[in-house]
């Protein structure tokens, strides 16, 4: 072996551990940035679904303190006949939290006619529908996170 062979074989022996390490700090710092990214996009998701929930209390309540207003003054006992269209009823769908879940609502199932609705009232019915929505919802986000 010649003394050009030799120092071009001893070049690259010094050159492949750094190679290598560049290669595996790269592999690393990818896996790393993806799971940032993922437990980002999981924080995300959480912080979305307890708006959701607490918008939903929100608005239960604002709802249910309608329907105390509307029945005060009346005896009890007596026979409330309500007006065809409830006036200052308590709207859920313009409210931020409602929108930001509008676009994950489900096109199909009870909570579809949400989906589109121009008005929510949140009635108990109402409130258990969106209820099960958002759970599904969560299971969804978190099925997709274990995949």
């Amino acid at each position: 072996m010649d003394a050009a062979t030799a120092a071009l074989f001893g070049a690259g022996i010094g050159v492949a551990p750094a190679t290598v390490k560049a290669v595996l700090d790269w592999r690393s710092s990818r896996a790393g940035r993806e799971h940032e990214t993922k437990m980002k996009l999981r924080e995300e998701r959480l912080v979305l679904v307890k708006q959701w929930r607490q918008g939903l209390a929100v608005s239960h309540a604002a709802y249910r303190q309608w329907l105390i207003k509307e029945d005060e003054g009346v005896p009890p006992r007596t026979v409330v006949v309500r007006a065809k269209e409830p006036l200052d009823v308590p709207d859920a769908a313009p409210t931020e939290w409602f929108a930001s879940l509008r676009r994950h609502i489900s096109e199909q199932g009870a909570a579809a006619r949400f989906r589109e609705a121009e008005e929510v009232m949140c009635d108990k019915e109402t409130v258990v529908i969106l209820q099960i929505e958002i759970g599904r919802i969560e299971r969804k986000w978190l099925d997709d996170e274990t995949q």
